[in-house]
């Protein structure tokens, strides 16, 4: 799938950056927290109570990737553990930057129209500008790119270089014909004012005289073709069929006249005619210019060669300084870009070419390497050279405190003008160092505001897609396309951890792609390890990233499939099995959607069993880094199980799965909680889950003495969020008649009571949920009044009726339960509790007591008057009835005494 180009700035901001320190008035400060988050967090806390008796997901700590300092192209390693096909930076840098004149010149750019190429429309978009004349390390280039108005074609496989248009630095959109049809992209117009040279430009083209418009239709098409619209060169190429409509295809339009174009030859003073190719090498046709007009434009051309060439020699100059370098670098730039001859539009190339290769040989200043690299990009450096350069950019990059100099020139646009319009077959190693740059620079999150603002998402989008295409067009893998793609998604993996970037995942389409590649290249480790790892971060930051990847078609097959494959490698299966809980947590159709998954299950619990197995081991042979990381894979694998349990029919399969089951119970009986507190707390949730739906004739029935057997030693603990989560299993297991007695064979009913003047909420909440299972029972129901149990629901009902009247409805269904064969409310309640049950109920009922309208939202008083109408009222009203009509005012006398 294509990415989605990104949107321009909009008015008179178009092209610039906001400047990181400052903010719009309307932007909230990070450190203050808003009404919107007040409210959102409560309307959290409201579906927490509302789903306490529900089965319920597992939010898990991301898996800890730790923090790669080291900036080097295939790790820390050193060179033994690069792979064979990479090629030293300091060994080959010499003989890679050997300059060879026969092959300065570029392989030709023109390879058809734009819809044989397949370029996308991302490639080398961006205009120049003059950013600072005074600054030496600045080369004119422009951040903003420019895309066209159209619908975004297809990324391309070929790789093929446009040319750039000299005015803007752009390259050139050329028709794109389909079928019959023929479409013309546009551009948008650069929000730079044209300089006075373009508008003279343009006045020569609009008002030629008219003895002079056959002659100047050559020339007239030059400066359209170099204009990067192809508007001016339709325009043009009308004028030279007199103004007359054509129905002729974009070859026609372009490759015919263009080739006129590129015949343009000049007359030196001693008289012989010098060819002029677009840096293809190839001959063309000659001929002499005879128009005025065209002499004093190739004038011009001449004057500007001039400039440069003796810019070039002061480049030349022994012993000369940084500074000069930085500068002359800069002015030879701003003379290419005003006469519109940068790429490869100048004859002065070669000699630039020659003497920035020259000096980057020699020099080793980070700045002075940047500036003379920039200028070899903007004038289209190709082949070896361009391999070379990269290297340069790449080996800069490698120092962290040369992060700024990338960000203050415009190193980082020419860059991506390369990445996106290079040939991908010939020059893939290019192609991986400059990926290692944006890998290195993507590691300071202090730069991801400007990296956003160079649209560097948007770029890797592109070359993603492009890489995937020749990846799934190759019969046999490709090792150097393999290595680009590790560089790509350890990339992406730095910026999925940047907010900043979330949302351009989705927009630009890379989750897509990365799905893609994990199908394509799945027998490469490390690269399914940087794209698990990136689908981690992004399924945690939001559940848009979720509904993207849930909604690839081969999203669940192949998580699933690198599973089996990678079932021995710890660190690989711990991250997809965090994003597949991420996924399960997601919604009822991402949890269908993995369990009709074919094997799903099966192959879920074939990896629970081989780590379970592994954590069976003796604990001599395993060491103590080695237990965490098998606790924290079984964790996360348990979190898959809990999280699809919440689906009903889901859950209920897996309630009959003995595997499961049996696993689940071994860890709750042999881990301890306080050393495996996370592991322990997942599997309750998950065992919580299983036991919610009351299936007869199933594997979980058949095991829940024992589950609740393994739960009692819990009880003892001193860890609050365990007993809440003990409680809440107990609530479901004593739907059963078998474990009330059990429970109550074990004093834990007594346990119960005391848990009532714990004063958690929660935990008061689970305990309620299960005495009113076990007051159903006549022969528990004395444990209640014997441990103080009326006196304690009193309390909890003058506490926290008017927080949580979900709770007050719990403590008044105890009691209904456990006063059902009731006669006296003084023998059953108590004389004194008695009473203070009817006035707590009274006032309760007849008020609501909902918060002040100032102190609280409208959501929490609606939920609150809701919840007091239908949880509390209704069985409040039968139990203060049924204690009033039993309530006799006489006094209980003794039994008569038996001494005479």
């Amino acid at each position: 799938m294509d990415p989605k180009p990104p949107d321009e700035p909009k008015g008179k901001d178009k092209g610039k950056g906001r400047p990181s320190q400052q903010r719009p008035f309307y932007e909230v400060p990070r450190d203050v927290i808003t009404p919107a988050q007040i409210v959102s967090k409560a309307k959290q806390e409201l579906e927490a109570r509302s789903n306490r008796d529900k089965a319920r997901g597992v939010r898990a700590q991301r898996p800890f990737t730790p923090r790669d300092d080291d900036r080097s192209l295939f790790g820390g390693g050193g060179a033994s553990e690069r792979p064979s096909s990479t090629v030293s930076i300091d060994t080959q840098l010499a003989e890679d930057l050997t300059f060879d004149f026969d092959r300065s010149r570029p392989p030709s750019t023109v390879s058809g129209t734009a819809a044989d190429s397949g370029l996308s429309g991302v490639a080398g978009a961006y205009s120049s500008s003059y950013l600072s004349s005074g600054s030496y390390n600045k080369l004119p280039i422009d951040t903003n790119p420019s895309v066209g108005s159209s619908s975004h074609r297809p990324p391309s496989t070929s790789g093929t270089r446009r040319p750039i248009s000299a005015s803007t630095g752009r390259v050139r959109l050329e028709p794109l014909q389909t079928g019959d049809d023929t479409m013309t992209v546009t551009p948008p117009k650069s929000s730079r004012p044209p300089s006075g040279d373009v508008r003279r430009r343009h006045k020569v083209l609009t008002k030629p005289s008219p003895s002079q418009s056959d002659s100047t239709a050559p020339l007239e098409l030059a400066a359209a073709a170099r204009s990067g619209s192809c508007g001016d060169l339709k325009e043009a190429s009308d004028k030279m069929v007199g103004g007359r409509r054509v129905h002729s295809g974009p070859k026609e339009r372009t490759s015919t006249h263009c080739s006129q174009v590129s015949g343009l030859v000049r007359r030196d003073s001693s008289g012989p005619l010098e060819e002029r190719g677009e840096g293809d090498g190839q001959v063309s046709q000659s001929r002499e210019i005879t128009s005025a007009g065209e002499r004093s434009k190739l004038k011009g051309v001449d004057h500007i060669d001039s400039d440069v060439q003796s810019l070039v020699d002061i480049l030349k100059t022994p012993d000369v300084t940084e500074a000069v370098i930085c500068s002359t670098c800069s002015k030879i730039y701003e003379k290419l870009d005003s006469a519109h001859l940068l790429g490869c539009a100048s004859t002065k190339r070669s000699h630039i070419l020659k003497a920035v290769v020259g000096l980057l040989r020699e020099r080793s200043n980070a700045r002075v390497l940047l500036s003379l690299a920039s200028l070899a990009l903007a004038v289209r450096v190709s082949g070896k050279h361009l391999t070379a350069v990269c290297k340069i950019i790449f080996k800069v990059s490698k120092q962290g405190n040369n992060d700024q100099l990338f960000i203050s020139t415009n190193v980082l646009e020419l860059l991506y003008d390369t990445m996106t319009s290079i040939e991908y077959e010939h020059n893939r190693e290019a192609l991986l160092y400059c990926c290692g740059v944006i890998k290195n620079l993507a590691g300071n999150p202090s730069l991801s505001e400007t990296l956003s603002r160079k649209y560097t998402l948007y770029t890797l989008a592109t070359i993603l897609a492009k890489v995937n295409k020749l990846v799934l067009d190759s019969s046999n893998g490709d090792e150097k396309l393999t290595q680009v793609l590790n560089q790509l998604t350890s990339a992406l993996r730095k910026f999925a951890s940047q907010t900043v970037f979330v949302s351009q995942f989705v927009s630009h389409s890379i989750i897509d792609e990365l799905c893609v590649t994990s199908v394509a290249c799945s027998s490469d480790y490390e690269l399914m390890l940087n794209i698990c790892s990136t689908l981690g971060k992004l399924t945690d930051h939001t559940p848009l990233c979720c509904t993207a990847l849930s909604k690839h078609p081969s999203c669940y097959r192949s998580l699933l499939k690198l599973l089996t494959i990678y079932t021995h490698k710890k660190d690989l299966v711990l991250r997809i099995a965090f994003v597949l809980g991420n996924l399960a947590d997601q919604d009822e159709e991402c949890r269908l959607a993995l369990f009709n998954e074919k094997d799903s299950i099966l192959t879920l619990m074939n990896v629970f069993e081989h780590y379970m197995q592994l954590s069976l081991k003796d604990t001599s042979e395993v060491g103590s880094g080695s237990r965490k990381s098998l606790n924290d894979v079984l964790t996360r694998l348990i979190r898959v199980i809990a999280n699809l349990s919440i689906s009903e029919h889901v859950g209920t399969m897996l309630a009959d799965d003995r595997r499961c089951v049996e696993y689940l119970l071994h860890i709750l009986d042999v881990k301890d909680i306080t050393e495996h507190e996370e592991l322990m707390l997942t599997a309750m949730v998950a065992m919580n889950n299983l036991s919610f739906y009351n299936s007869p004739a199933t594997v979980m029935e058949e095991k829940e003495i024992e589950a609740s057997r393994c739960l009692m030693k819990l009880l003892l603990k001193d860890h609050k969020e365990g007993l809440a989560e003990v409680c809440r299993i107990y609530g479901n297991l004593t739907r059963s008649r078998r474990v009330r007695d059990f429970l109550a064979a074990n004093t834990v009913l007594e346990i119960m009571v005391t848990l009532l003047d714990s004063g958690d909420q929660d935990l008061v909440y689970f305990c309620c949920g299960v005495l009113v299972n076990c007051m159903l029972d006549e022969d528990k129901r004395p444990v209640l009044k014997r441990e103080g149990g009326i006196s304690k629901l009193a309390d909890v009902l003058k506490d926290f009726a008017m927080l949580d009247w979900s709770l007050a409805g719990l403590v008044c269904q105890v009691l209904w339960n456990y006063s059902t064969n009731i006669r006296s409310s003084n023998n059953t309640f108590g004389d004194a509790d008695s009473h203070k049950l009817i006035t707590l109920l009274t006032d309760y009922i007849d008020n609501a007591h909902l918060p002040p309208v100032d102190g609280s939202t409208e959501e929490m008083r609606s939920y609150l008057h809701d919840t007091w109408r239908m949880e509390f009222c209704s069985v409040a009203a039968q139990l203060r009835k049924r204690i009033k009509s039993n309530l006799s005012k006489l006094v209980e006398l003794s039994a008569p005494s038996s001494d005479p």
